[in-house]
């Protein structure tokens, strides 16, 4: 009996609340009013050699344009822009950076009439060249936890750069 007290207290002032906006005669803004423009979200990135790729979820509002991405620069003190004109897609690939500088990037979503959202999310990436894989014939060991190691007297090895590091 005591749950359903407070159930239908909480129903009461909330539908009250909303009563009181609605007949506000100065035309009160409600408390929670959503952005014009979604930020994009989840903003993530990879990195290959003098370059990085980016993706993001894309927005859901019916007149959106695209988005502009921005990058900061280890030398830089601000974002600037690099997609003046925004893209279409979720994805983007930053090319002709140099390695081994960390870069920031975010992503605002754009409206058709030019309005942009806050940036997404910002991430740092690193661009690096990856040594090419390497193939090795010959003798191996294979170990599976739980079992005894096993040499193998002819296998194929290749070992390659996972990009972690």
């Amino acid at each position: 009996m005591r749950t359903k007290t407070i159930v239908n207290v909480v129903a009461w002032t909330a539908s009250l609340a909303a009563t009181s906006f609605a007949a506000d005669p100065r035309g009160a803004d409600p408390p929670l009013d959503p952005p014009a423009v979604r930020s994009p979200s989840a903003l993530g990135a990879d990195a290959a050699d003098g370059q990085t790729f980016l993706e993001w979820n894309p927005g859901l509002e019916e007149t959106l344009a695209g988005y502009r991405v921005y990058r900061r620069a280890p030398e830089g003190s601000g974002f600037e822009v690099v997609t003046p004109a925004p893209i279409e897609g979720t994805t983007f690939t930053d090319t002709g950076l140099a390695n081994v500088r960390v870069y920031r990037y975010r992503v605002a979503s754009v409206l058709r009439d030019g309005r942009e959202s806050e940036p997404s999310n910002e991430v740092a990436i690193e661009p690096r060249a990856a040594a090419p894989p390497q193939v090795i014939e010959g003798p191996a060991d294979i170990q599976v936890p739980g079992f005894e190691r096993i040499r193998v007297a002819r296998a194929l090895t290749i070992l390659f750069e996972n990009g972690l590091g």
